[in-house]
């Protein structure tokens, strides 16, 4: 591999995330594990509401999930998110990269 290619392989993390798209994941993350706190949902019954499995909350709270749209729609649904809190959610960084 030339400078160029390990330089370029550097930028991406074990699940083929670049830092944006990690920075991007941990604050969707964030914002479930805190509107499930404020729910007062122990993340069980968040999973057995949404049918979105506890293993797979758990990466998703840790930044560590790549939560499909549609998933995410199940999650807020069982929190009883309204549809206009999506307009908090944290808007990907344009990338020319990509």
């Amino acid at each position: 591999m030339n400078r160029t290619g390990a330089a370029n392989a550097a930028q991406y993390d074990a699940a083929g995330h670049d830092a944006t798209d990690s920075n991007f994941l941990s604050a969707i993350g964030a914002r479930v594990r805190e509107a499930r706190a404020r729910s007062g949902l122990s993340r069980k019954l968040l999973s057995e509401r949404s049918g979105v499995s506890e293993r797979y909350l758990a990466l998703l709270e840790a930044g560590r999930g790549n939560l499909s749209v549609l998933l995410l729609r199940q999650v807020s649904a069982a929190l009883t998110c309204r549809n206009s809190n999506t307009d908090r959610l944290p808007r990907p960084a344009s990338s020319s990269a990509r």
